[in-house]
């Protein structure tokens, strides 16, 4: 079983991507769109003129959506639900038949610490206001769940002198991806 820094999941939150803009000062690791390409920052800049810019390899070509690791938990639970519809007949006794015809749905509910404080930040955000965004869920084993999710639940606990714990709960909204382990 693969384990990302002694972790045994990791969640990952897809990054905003903002449309670049003249006279923006821009960090390293910065994504912006720009004529329907994504590119990232590879030189801390103040932005001129984009096509200088680009020609300067102060930008790179970003081919996918990229993602912000916010969290590797140890302690982890997660389902995935199936509602089912039961058309068992009179005369299919004596077993039942279903169809898995109905609502379906992932959890994930975890607990350790967050990668930074940006990350935290992120994830009490989307919390406090709500917010779908898109995750990547990648477990030990090197499997992984894409989709839209909703931060259900968000705590913080610790001792006066340790590190401070969180727990966060994720809830699926539409259709998760699921990539199986190489």
């Amino acid at each position: 079983m693969t384990k990302y820094g002694g972790k045994d999941l990791l969640i990952q939150r897809a990054t905003t991507l903002t449309a670049w803009v003249t006279l923006t000062a821009y960090k390293v690791g910065d994504y912006v769109s720009q004529s329907g390409t994504n590119y990232v920052c590879l030189i801390a800049h103040t932005a001129g003129t984009f096509a200088t810019d680009l020609a300067a390899l102060k930008w790179a070509v970003q081919a996918s959506q990229p993602y912000q690791t916010v969290a590797g938990m140890r302690s982890t639970s997660m389902s995935i639900n199936n509602e089912q519809v039961d058309v068992t007949e009179k005369g299919s006794v004596p077993w039942r038949q279903l169809l898995a015809v109905g609502i379906r749905s992932m959890e994930l509910s975890a607990s350790d610490i967050f990668s930074d404080a940006y990350s935290m930040d992120e994830m009490q955000n989307d919390s406090m206001n709500g917010t779908i965004a898109t995750f990547k869920i990648i477990s030990g084993r090197g499997d992984s769940f894409l989709g839209s999710f909703l931060v259900g639940t968000m705590e913080r606990n610790g001792e006066y002198n340790g590190a401070e714990q969180y727990s966060l709960s994720l809830a699926s909204s539409g259709t998760i991806a699921y990539t199986a382990a190489p």
